[in-house]
């Protein structure tokens, strides 16, 4: 998805090395020792695919999560024209995609084959599902049966072409996995190599409280990638309390979690999203702002992970 000319981007770049201090852009090279850390594109799509993978080798990740969804970086009926386009991208920056991230819950579902076979051609083998709720009008068992039977689906195909999912974890009053434990119950006993956890510990932290530390050795076991951001309490204008996403260091993520995955033997990636709103007075400020914040995050979260000796 061709989004921006050259010269729009020039522009752009010059406000991005101003903000970051970075100067020009160069591959990253030789990858770092210890965990790789990505960054969720969703939130640099206002950038084409190779200004894309200049602007993460400049903030210092390793790589991305990649939407492939309506709205997304790469468009499920563009996908086999675009996602080879942005992993090539990639790859002449040495960054790689760790995962890709699809809205569909039904192998029927229109353009969620094409993708699947797009991502084995491209050798991207992981991708992100979620997003179910349930009826809390009717009994939740039922419908973990029924889920689970979905997730089978997938896991069968996956074992065909060599991929797998992950499961991710959202907050919210009808979130499928919210609690942690039915995602547990309907993926323990299916292959880990076909299906696993994406664990959130954002969304995990909102809902756990202080049993985040049980949640996450749940999903110890199953966790194929971790997904990373990190939020305060506060009331919204009707009084109500809310989960409000910020910078990570700032909120409620306890560091603490990072020196679990060094002592469970961790290896795999790390993703950070952004899920919060900076401000700016035109569109290119906030871009600007934006990158500075994501700079911001990313050197936070290389702090914490070497703090640990995960990287």
């Amino acid at each position: 998805m061709e989004k921006m000319d050259r010269r729009d981007f020039m522009i752009k770049s010059a406000i991005a090395g101003a903000a970051l201090g970075l100067g020009s852009v160069k591959p990253a090279g030789a990858a770092q020792s210890g965990v790789k850390i990505g960054v969720f594109s969703k939130h640099l799509q206002w950038l084409n695919y190779k200004d894309t993978a200049d602007a993460v080798t400049e903030i210092g990740w390793d790589g991305i999560e990649c939407p492939v969804r309506p709205k997304g970086h790469v468009l499920p009926e563009r996908v086999e024209e675009d996602l080879p386009k942005m992993v090539e991208a990639l790859k002449n920056n040495n960054l790689e995609m760790f995962m890709a991230t699809v809205s569909f819950h039904d192998l029927a579902e229109p353009h969620a084959r094409t993708i699947l076979s797009t991502l084995k051609k491209t050798g991207v083998k992981l991708y992100r599902i979620g997003g179910w709720k349930y009826d809390l009008d009717k009994p939740i068992p039922d419908q973990m049966i029924k889920i689970k039977e979905q997730l089978q689906a997938i896991a069968d195909i996956n074992i065909e072409l060599g991929l797998c999912a992950a499961f991710q974890n959202h907050s919210g009053t009808q979130y499928v996995g919210a609690p942690l434990w039915d995602l547990y119950d309907m993926i323990k006993d299916m292959d880990i190599n076909a299906i696993g956890s994406a664990f959130d510990i954002g969304h995990s932290t909102v809902e756990g409280g202080y049993v985040w530390p049980v949640n996450a050795r749940l999903m110890r076991p199953l966790t194929k990638i971790v997904i990373v951001k990190d939020f305060t309490w506060g009331k919204d204008k009707k009084g109500r309390w809310r989960a409000n996403w910020g910078p990570l260091g700032d909120g409620m993520v306890n560091k603490d979690f990072f020196a679990m995955l060094k002592e469970t033997g961790y290896n795999g990636s790390i993703i950070q999203h952004f899920e919060w709103k900076v401000e700016g007075r035109t569109e290119k400020e906030v871009q600007k702002n934006s990158l500075k914040a994501m700079k911001k995050d990313c050197e936070t979260l290389k702090f914490w992970l070497s703090d640990v000796g995960l990287r």
